[in-house]
């Protein structure tokens, strides 16, 4: 952000192939020569939980984000 990148940024759920909802944030940094996506999402109960972090730059989004996707479709959690 000091070096002038722009912050745009969003709620955002994730819900899980059993059926769990993760919620957390989406965003998009801008700079003069890239976009970078990032999403945090968490699950969590009283005395664990899960953090899941995912960026894609610009250039990598054609290739990457179906991947992503197919991991959300995919995933269980067993806590």
């Amino acid at each position: 952000m000091q070096a002038g990148a722009t912050l745009t940024q969003q709620p955002t759920t994730r819900k899980l192939a059993d059926g769990k909802e993760l919620t957390g944030i989406r965003a998009e940094v801008k700079t003069r020569t890239d976009t970078a996506y990032f999403e945090i999402v968490g699950y969590g109960l009283a005395d664990r939980g899960l953090l899941f972090v995912t960026r894609v730059g610009s250039g990598d989004l054609a290739t990457e984000q179906p991947l992503i996707d197919k991991f959300w479709e995919s995933l269980k959690l067993k806590m």
